[in-house]
This record gives C-alpha cells, structure tokens and sequence, in this order.
C-alpha cells in the first residue's frame, strides 16, 4: 500500500538486513544491508520486501508521523 506524508515530511531509511525496494514516486531504488536513503516522505512511496528473509531497518521521519 502507497503512502504519503504530509507536505514537508522527509524519510531516512537505513537497511539492517535484506533487500528492500523502495518506490517514491517515479523512482525505484533496491537497498541491501549497509545501504541508506533519504527522500521526500510527502511523495507517494511504497517499500516491498524483494527478499526470501524479513527485512530489518531503521526509519526516521521527520517530522514524526503518529
């Protein structure tokens, strides 16, 4: 399921372990262990497990999203 936060919200992402897909409005980006991202959290995003194994990461978003 697509979500998007409020306008001016922003995500950083680091991925523990896994493979991670993440797509923030046109653009796909694969993440592996060790990799980071940070994008507008106002875009619409999607992250999908792309992996046989869970995925563990850390998400910051700023400002929080309750």
């Amino acid at each position: 399921k697509y979500e998007a936060g409020p306008p001016g919200a922003e995500k950083f992402l680091y991925l523990l372990k896994g493979k991670l897909e993440v797509t923030a409005g046109s653009e796909r980006v694969l993440l592996g262990p060790g990799d980071s991202l940070h994008f507008e959290a106002s875009r619409s995003h999607l992250l999908k497990n792309v992996g046989p194994t869970p995925v563990a990461a850390l998400s910051i978003t700023s400002p929080p999203l309750l």
